[in-house]
């Protein structure tokens, strides 16, 4: 695998001071998310996450003030990297293979980067600022979520149903998938994630039909994936 260059990563320039301060903070939020999400928030030891990418927990106070901050500025990272803008469908069809899509990828950040613990992070431990920050985000998502359902809705391949009903129903079902889903499990995770997204949509599809050709072409794209890894 080639990794890039200092200079390939800030596009061909010279990395400034900052951008090497922003880098280092980066790959620390990182690192914490790990351990937020495996250990839980009250049993996460910033030496720990300080030894697990070659650092001094001193360093991590330089750049973070206590553990709620790296939690506060995870929690924004990750609510943030998850929000999208749906693209406007031409057919039902694409609207379906939209959905499909933005959902597999949803979760494939929050399980590729470690961000589980945004569904299950203890409300009591951010301020009240902090929370509400954190909550906006969250509320932009589920809106966007809710909106593109409605979309749905209009164009007649998803239930008539309370669309705040069919958004939570919707994402507990995908979301669950953050409190077993392990890397060492053999599938790869898009495979998995687009197996979930299968059958939560399934459940609220009109015309499951037209997700079912969804459904076939994502399985076609991923063994074409597969077998282009494995002939190299």
């Amino acid at each position: 695998m080639k990794t890039k260059t200092a200079t390939q990563r800030w596009g061909g320039r010279v990395p400034s001071p900052l951008d090497i301060q922003d880098q280092k903070r980066l790959e620390m939020l990182k690192a914490a998310a790990l351990f937020f999400s495996t250990e839980g928030y009250h049993s996460t030891n910033l030496k720990d996450v300080a030894h697990s990418i070659g650092i001094t927990k001193s360093l991590f106070y330089y750049y973070f003030k206590d553990k709620q901050q790296l939690l506060y500025e995870c929690s924004i990272l990750a609510h943030t990297k998850i929000q999208f803008e749906f693209p406007v469908p031409r057919s039902k069809r694409e609207f379906l293979g939209n959905f499909f899509c933005c959902l597999v990828t949803y979760i494939e950040i929050v399980n590729g980067n470690n961000f589980q613990f945004i569904m299950f992070m203890e409300p009591d431990v951010l301020t009240k600022d902090q929370l509400l920050v954190v909550n906006r985000l969250r509320d932009r998502f589920e809106k966007t979520i809710r909106d593109v359902i409605a979309e749905g809705q209009k164009l007649g391949v998803i239930v008539p149903v309370d669309v705040k009903v069919l958004g939570f129903s919707l994402l507990g079902s995908i979301n669950w998938m953050a409190r077993w889903w392990r890397r060492d499990r053999g599938r790869s995770l898009r495979d998995l994630a687009g197996e979930i997204v299968y059958v939560a949509l399934r459940g609220l599809a009109l015309q499951p039909k037209l997700l079912d050709d969804v459904f076939a072409d994502f399985k076609k794209t991923i063994e074409s994936q597969q077998l282009g890894t494995t002939g190299r």
